[in-house]
């Protein structure tokens, strides 16, 4: 895994314009598994989990090729096998509604948990239940026989993006009209759901609470943009806000944004947005804030760990409480090698910011946490390394590019061992 040297106290300047979103990218691949002829997707993100669900669709038998800065999905002509010997990512999760919408069966073997810990599969098991699938767990695959589904009212617990997203992709195949009751709203849902209508799906109130899908569709083919990643925004953004400088990112959606521009104005940053920019200007004496995770429009929590090292450089106590993930303040004990007066409980986060903070050897154990170890490294007097760094190009495209483009002294170090 590639580690990452940073050298602090250069502020950064210029402009990062955004490409597209690696989790609405998951969610159009998977859209296309479902489709009858070829699906061409504009702007899939050069990041791993992207090139790694492409490569999930070949083992299935799709064809996928690059074509003129585009990618030409076309459809399997047989329904996939698995065992409990395929080794699945989560990201491949996505999938599984889609699959079951063209095919009526599935066994998919049970992934394993996400970088920020176990992720359950209840509310995807609930849903399909409900509209009428056999679900069953046995050597170690998930076993759905969904040939005849029947149209019906599912409310999920919590706005699950993945919940969501099986339900209303499983729901394409049944019969009539279902209701799904406490989705996500999250703009990467909206994105998809718009491939899947042009496609020919007939399905309404995506970004809401509510999506109501009529069923017994055929998917044709189609084609679509994916729109700009909010999180990568979000993260330079951030890394302005505590590294110092002053950095626009273009080609945004502003609108999607609005949580972390709300957070940042609060610690007293300088904001400046437009439908499809955002601009801010560090300020040397950043405010200590209260901060919780949630669902969008919430919080993300994959920028909860770079907001924590924003916080060290605001002079009081911040609170920060994680609501989603389990093991995603697991970067706090790195900080603390930094300097940085950080303590855990539980889910809680107590940050003593305003100390000064010395370049050290840090070690990264998801892409949220490399994040913010990036940018607290490149807030510290010195040299510091961050191992496991190459976590960042899971969903972030040419971060080092990018962030040296803005000034950064930062570099990829394959050489340095993985061991702390």
């Amino acid at each position: 895994m590639k580690a990452l040297r940073t050298y602090g106290h250069t502020q950064l300047m210029g402009t990062v314009h955004i490409g597209g979103s690696q989790s609405s990218s998951l969610a159009l691949l998977a859209a296309a598994a479902a489709a009858e002829d070829t699906v061409v997707l504009c702007g899939l993100p050069a990041v791993h989990s992207v090139t790694t669900q492409l490569q999930v669709l070949r083992r299935f038998g799709y064809t996928t090729e690059m074509q003129q800065g585009s990618w030409h999905i076309r459809p399997s002509s047989s329904r996939p096998i698995f065992s409990d010997k395929d080794n699945l990512p989560w990201s491949a999760m996505m999938l599984m509604g889609p699959l079951i919408s063209r095919w009526g069966q599935v066994s998919w073997p049970l992934p394993g948990g996400g970088p920020t810990g176990p992720r359950p599969l209840d509310l995807h098991i609930k849903a399909l239940r409900m509209l009428g699938a056999q679900v069953e767990i046995t050597g170690g695959c998930l076993h759905v026989d969904a040939k005849q589904l029947e149209g019906a009212q599912i409310a999920l617990d919590v706005p699950s993006f993945g919940a969501t997203w099986t339900a209303l992709t499983a729901a394409l195949r049944a019969r009539g009209r279902s209701q799904i009751i406490g989705c996500s709203r999250a703009p990467e849902i909206l994105d998809a759901v718009t491939l899947l209508n042009n496609m020919g799906a007939r399905i309404s109130g995506a970004g809401t609470e509510v999506i109501t899908v009529h069923g017994e569709t055929e998917l044709s083919g189609g084609a679509h943009e994916v729109m700009p990643d909010r999180i990568a925004a979000g993260l330079y953004l951030l890394a302005a806000a505590g590294i110092g400088g002053e950095v626009e990112v273009t080609g945004v959606i502003s609108n999607h944004l609005r949580s972390v521009i709300a957070k940042l104005d609060e610690a007293g940053v300088k904001v400046m947005q437009k439908e499809d920019r955002v601009r801010v200007k560090a300020t040397d004496a950043l405010r200590p804030l209260t901060l919780r995770t949630g669902f969008y429009p919430g919080f993300p929590s994959h920028l909860q760990p770079s907001m924590c090292s924003v916080l060290l450089k605001a002079a009081g106590t911040s609170i920060v409480t994680e609501n989603l993930y389990d093991d995603r303040l697991l970067h706090l004990d790195q900080l603390q090698r930094l300097g940085g007066q950080v303590t855990r409980d539980g889910q809680l986060a107590v940050i003593r910011g305003g100390h000064p903070l010395s370049g050290t050897r840090m070690r990264a154990g998801e892409p949220g946490a490399a994040a913010a170890l990036v940018i607290a490294g490149l807030m510290a007097k010195g040299e510091s390394v961050i191992e496991n760094a190459g976590l960042l190009l899971e969903w972030i495209e040419d971060p080092v590019g990018q962030l040296q483009a803005l000034g950064a002294t930062v570099e990829w170090d394959d050489s340095i061992p993985t061991a702390i």
